[in-house]
């Protein structure tokens, strides 16, 4: 999979903003390196969105499941007369 040197250092910009990787100088090349605070801040915070949407997800179906004789109000298939 060729990808072009800028788009490499397009991409590893954006990590070293989002605080991800750091770099350093060695000469003249930069070396990148992953930065383990950032990734278990990024891990925290994906840990927490995904609880959150499991945990509400659980909470609509364990609702649909609870409410009887509601069921009829969900769309149904269509039946075509083909």
């Amino acid at each position: 999979m060729p990808v072009s040197r800028p788009a490499v250092s397009q991409h590893l910009k954006v990590l070293k903003d989002a605080g991800l990787v750091s770099e350093h100088q060695e000469g003249t090349r930069r070396i990148y390196q992953l930065n383990p605070v950032g990734l278990a801040a990024l891990r925290d915070q994906l840990d927490t969105y995904w609880r959150r949407a499991l945990t509400n997800y659980a909470e609509v179906l364990s609702d649909d499941i609870h409410r009887p004789g509601e069921s009829g109000d969900r769309a149904q298939p269509r039946k075509d007369n083909l």
